[in-house]
Order: C-alpha cells, then structure tokens, then sequence
C-alpha cells in the first residue's frame, strides 16, 4: 500500500492532520492511543502491515490529535470533548458521513463520547482494550511507571519496557518506537497528556452508547487488566466481549491476524477469506560466510556480540534504504523492497558495514512476484534469491538477470557470471550477474 497523504482538516484555527487509505467496502475511523504521528506510524513493518490489512476491508481515516504528531501545537492536551470535536471536523474535511468506529487502549475515551454524543454519525464500535474509570486506578504501579518515564526519559524509547517489553530486545523495533517518542510529542506535552489520560474517567457516558459495539481484550495488555474491559462491555447495553491472546498495549505490537479477523467479521459481517496479496518485489538474502566455524572459535559470548553488531549494522542499513525485514534467519537475514536499485544498493551497503564488524556476507537478490499474507511473503521468486544468494562468494552481491535489466540507467555495472542450475528451481539454467565495484558519481 503506498503511503497516504497528511492532509489538514480544521476545528477553528486550529489544524488537524489526518490521513485516509484504504479500498474497502466501509468507512472506518481508526484512533490510536496512547502516542501517533501519522507519517512515522509507516515507517516500520509492525504498525504497515497492521494499518494495511485494515485498509483491505475499509476505507479509513486516521488523525493525530491536537499537541501530537502532525497537528497544530497546543499549550494544553485537549479535553476528550475537544478531541470529539476534532474527530468530527476529520469526518467532514474526510467527506464520510457515518463511519465504523475503532480505537485502542485510552483512545477508547474519544471514540465511547462521539459514539454516545453524535450516535448519527456511529454505525458501529469497537474498542481495544478499553478502561472505563480513571487510570490510576487500575495498576497503580505501571501507572507510576510511566508517568517518571515520560518525565525522565522520554525520547529515548524507554517507555517501550512498559507499553511493550517483548520487543525491547528487538534493536530496530526499539531505535523505531524512540524516534516515534520524539516525533509524537515534546517531554512537556507527552507528560500532560498522560496526566488527562490517568485521571479520565467514562464510566457514565457508556450507558448512553447505542451503536453495536465489540470489546476485544488482549491477555497480555502490560496496564489494562481483563477486568476493566470487561466493566466497559458489561456498562455499553448489548456490548460484546472477546479475549484474545497477544501482548503490548499497541494493537500491532503483537499478531494483528486474530484481532482484526475478529474485527473485520463485526464490521463487514465476514471475516477475510485468506486470499493472499501477489505483489512484486525484490527479495534480498544475506548470511554470514563460515559462520559455524566463526561461532566456534569465539565461543557463545563472542559469538553473541559479533552477531548482535552484525544485525545492527544490517538493520540500519535497510532502514536507511527503505527496506522491509521479512526474516531473520539466524545469521542473516531476508529483506523485502518495492525496487530492485534500492535492493541492490542495500546489499553493498550491507557488505561494506558487515566488514566493518569484522565479518564478511554474501547477498543475492532477485525480482519477482510473491505471495504476502500478513508479515511473511512466499512464492518461487523467494526460492530463486534465496538460491541466488547461496551460490554467491563472500563479499559478492549476486542478482539475476532480470534485476540486472530492471536497473538499466541506474549507473550500476555487472560482472557476467554466466549460467547456473538453481536447486529446486524449474526452468532451466538462470545467467546470475554480480554487483561490480566500479561506481558511478551518482551511485556513491
């Protein structure tokens, strides 16, 4: 899905940015909590991949609320009738009349008043995770917990080790979530909006929700325990209550795919029927040479660390060419790219950090159509890099010939390395072609 467009919509002198994507049959309006900055939320696969299988079955509308993100700044957060303002003044520069509702985690207080105060607007309401009373009255301590963190180290990414421990350890996810931080909201503000956030309180408001609405609660939410969700389904009259699995208090911090089966059947009336998209892509392996007898000679601990440099080395690279990390394969890695010259540019930027932590990488890359379902993609195009790559020498990005086609007035150059036989390819001999070191002004 391309990146949608931040476009401003205006409550007063006051500017909301919002975005709209999506081919789907109904009108949705996503609002996310507790931290957003519309262009930054597609920068990482987790938050994509998430914000795209909603667009396969909606057409939807995102804001990031005044103070935040893209949006004018503020002195003050909005009261949660300000943001139901806001949302409207999004609906109407959106041209969407009535819309299905949904919102995650403490934006749930925004979505249950628009519901109950505009129900003409409201076709439907689902909530993730939702509290009904006040914050700090729930888990006390995770509470706590955040509030020092924004106050003493927010832009570093440390509330990470709250809203969603499991991925500390994953370097890119993290360097992602500290930027997201810095992005989202100054130390200032991000700290008065948890304040509104801990001392909201909506319990009297569900009563008057009339909209269908469908609770879904995840097990492992780090501050919302099942309980509260559980009042908000009990309080909204005919509310439905789903408990899931998964862990975060983001929604795409975990396996969207049963949340949003559960969500898409509530709305659409049936759940996606697993068809899988065909996209075209350029698939880039990487591995390390002679890393079991690397392994071997440091020892775990040295191993350890060698790989840990070498996968920040290699993380910052597709970050910086605008990569997807389909994998890690242990000592390596497949990496998904919308072009073949970004692909290929990748792969020696890849080989030249590699080298800088003291190990040397192959790379092969090819370009075909591949079958996407959800956060993994299949079909003979991944066997044919995956082939490619195993037949390089250390140091050597090889790609096939229809790469090297594709990139013809890039300035990259090619060494011919004649024709091979790809274990478990049919078709015949493939001409595999390697990246060359000659390097065009414009290539460096």
């Amino acid at each position: 899905m391309d990146r949608p467009i931040a476009r401003y919509a205006h409550n007063g002198v006051t500017s909301i940015a919002y975005q709209v994507f999506g081919t789907g049959e109904i009108d949705l309006l996503f609002a996310m909590g507790p931290a957003s900055h519309l262009d930054l939320q597609w920068d990482h696969p987790l938050p994509a991949r998430f914000l795209g299988r909603l667009g396969r079955f909606a057409r939807v509308v995102m804001f990031d609320r005044r103070g935040m993100g893209l949006s004018d700044p503020v002195d003050r957060p909005p009261t949660y009738e300000q943001q139901v303002e806001d949302a409207v003044a999004v609906l109407d520069a959106a041209r969407m009349r009535r819309v299905a509702l949904l919102a995650s985690s403490e934006a749930g207080h925004m979505a249950e008043m628009l519901a109950a105060t505009h129900p003409a607007r409201v076709t439907s309401l689902v909530l993730i995770s939702p509290v009904a009373r006040a914050a700090k009255e729930i888990r006390r301590e995770a509470v706590a917990q955040i509030l020092d963190l924004i106050a003493n180290e927010w832009g570093a990414g440390k509330t990470l080790s709250i809203w969603g421990s499991h991925l500390v350890g994953d370097s890119e996810f993290a360097a992602w979530w500290g930027r997201l931080e810095r992005a989202a909201a100054s130390p200032g503000m991000a700290g008065r909006y948890a304040e509104l956030v801990t001392n909201a309180n909506t319990a009297d408001v569900l009563g008057a929700i009339r909209a269908p609405t469908l609770v879904v609660h995840r097990r492992g939410d780090p501050v919302v325990p099942e309980a509260q969700s559980r009042e908000v389904s009990e309080l909204i009259p005919g509310a439905r209550l789903v408990v899931l699995d998964g862990e975060g208090t983001f929604p795409y911090m975990s396996d969207p795919g049963p949340l949003l089966d559960e969500v898409e059947e509530f709305l659409t009336g049936h759940r996606g029927t697993g068809v899988p998209d065909t996209v075209l892509a350029s698939v880039l392996f990487t591995d390390i040479v002679g890393s079991t007898d690397i392994a071997q000679r440091l020892g775990d601990t040295g191993w350890r660390e060698l790989l840990e440099a070498h996968d920040d080395a290699i993380h910052r690279q597709v970050r910086r060419f605008g990569g997807w990390t389909v994998k890690d394969l242990g000592d390596g890695f497949m990496v998904s790219f919308d072009g073949p010259a970004r692909a290929l540019a990748c792969a020696r930027a890849c080989a030249d950090a590699a080298r800088s932590v003291g190990v040397t990488i192959r790379a092969g890359i090819h370009t075909g159509e591949c079958i996407r379902r959800d956060d993994d993609l299949g079909g003979v195009a991944i066997h044919v890099a995956a082939r490619i790559s195993a037949l390089a020498a250390g140091g050597e990005v090889l790609c096939s010939s229809t790469v090297k086609d594709l990139v013809i007035g890039s300035g990259m150059h090619f060494d011919d390395r004649g024709q091979h036989e790809l274990k478990g390819v049919a078709g015949g001999a493939w001409r595999l072609y390697a990246l060359s070191d000659t390097r065009d002004a414009r290539d460096t």
